[in-house]
């Protein structure tokens, strides 16, 4: 390049930095203080709405895996179990039940009757403003449910009645041979998806016992509420070191639960298992997002009048 050339080029270069650095002059020319502050006021709100976006029923965004349910039943009593009727007949004492890997359960809670499954109604705020019942067609986004079968089995003398038996959960212990409900989380304090558990065990003739695990811990020290109609805590409460303590009603064996329900000797019964993340429990939170839960419940059987 020819000296005159290049004196030209470094120029026209001057001039066009000279025009730029007046455009980013120029960009706020239009805009008052006020406006200006407006502008960082807003930004500011809505951070802070991202950050304190969980409530007790905390965000759509609180999401939780049901992993594995593993249903074992005790031989006591000539307990058995099946996934279907039909397989009564085999007497297994122990099945497992999995949900898919895939479904994720977001919170929800039920009205006092412990059947009817309510999702929360969200305001503007992304507060939680109320409930509705929750649809057919939705309900394995908020829940799982499965049927099992169980019947006792007697020998009975000819013409003689079916005993009547008491179903309850037994115990657990250190070897982890009972009732249960355990998360698999990460190793963060904040996690504790095993406390806001609720299952609920439904027989056709209407009858309802909801089982909630690790009653007396909670990890924000707030237990669960029913005060407002909604949030069913669960009629037998579990420990968090596997007994069933405090428990209104008979109590069979040290420890382990009071009747859920009763059963005729030789009859097999459908039982449904429904198991949900309670909203209503404050310990139903972000963390516990994506945490695996693996239970355990262990039926025994109980000669009424024994």
């Amino acid at each position: 390049m020819e000296p005159g050339q290049l004196q030209e080029h470094r120029i026209r270069n001057d001039r066009e930095d000279k025009r730029m650095k007046g455009k980013k002059k120029n960009r706020f020319k239009g805009l008052s203080a006020g406006k200006i502050r407006s502008s960082i006021v807003m930004a500011l709100i809505c951070v802070l709405m991202l950050s304190g976006a969980t409530y007790a029923w905390f965000t759509l965004g609180n999401t939780a895996r049901v992993n594995s349910l593993s249903l074992q039943v005790t031989s006591e009593g000539n307990l058995y179990v099946a996934k279907e009727q039909s397989g009564i007949s085999q007497k297994l004492t122990e099945i497992s039940i999995a949900s898919g890997a895939s479904q994720i359960l977001y919170p929800c809670t039920t009205e006092a009757n412990g059947t009817t499954m309510l999702s929360p109604v969200y305001a503007t705020d992304n507060e939680v403003s109320g409930t509705k019942q929750i649809a057919e067609a939705d309900k394995e986004k908020y829940y799982y449910e499965t049927d099992i079968y169980l019947e006792v089995e007697e020998a009975l003398a000819v013409n003689s009645s079916p005993n009547t038996y008491d179903i309850t959960l037994g115990k657990n212990s250190n070897n982890n041979d009972g009732t249960y409900v355990n998360s698999q989380a990460s190793n963060s304090a904040e996690q504790h998806p095993e406390r806001c558990v609720r299952i609920s065990f439904i027989l056709d003739d209407g009858t309802v016992a909801v089982y909630e695990p690790n009653s007396n811990v909670s990890n924000t020290g707030d237990m669960a509420t029913n005060s407002t109609g909604k949030g069913y805590t669960g009629t037998h409460k579990q420990e968090a070191g596997g007994a069933f303590a405090g428990e209104s009603g008979t109590i069979y064996y040290t420890g382990d639960s009071s009747a859920l329900f009763q059963l005729k000797g030789n009859t097999p019964t459908k039982v449904k298992v429904r198991v949900w993340f309670e909203g209503t429990d404050n310990d139903c939170r972000n963390s516990i997002q994506e945490a695996q839960i693996v239970s355990q419940l262990k039926f025994i059987s109980h000669k009424v009048g024994d």
